[in-house]
């Protein structure tokens, strides 16, 4: 629930990342992104960073 006390998400689904391309991308890109922002760790967003980019111009 958001701070007015509204629910944004209706429903969580459990999937294997090993069996969806996509939950795999989104596991690495979230703990890229999770090392850089508690640890200042960038090496591993820096190898997503170019790709990030080419998704948004795909859009």
């Amino acid at each position: 629930m958001n701070a007015a006390g509204v629910r944004k998400i209706k429903d969580i689904k459990l999937k294997d990342w090993r069996e969806n391309a996509l939950v795999q991308i989104a596991d690495m890109y979230s703990g890229a992104v999770y090392r850089l922002i508690t640890r200042g760790d960038d090496r591993f967003y820096r190898l997503i960073k170019k790709q990030e980019e080419d998704f948004w111009r795909f859009r």
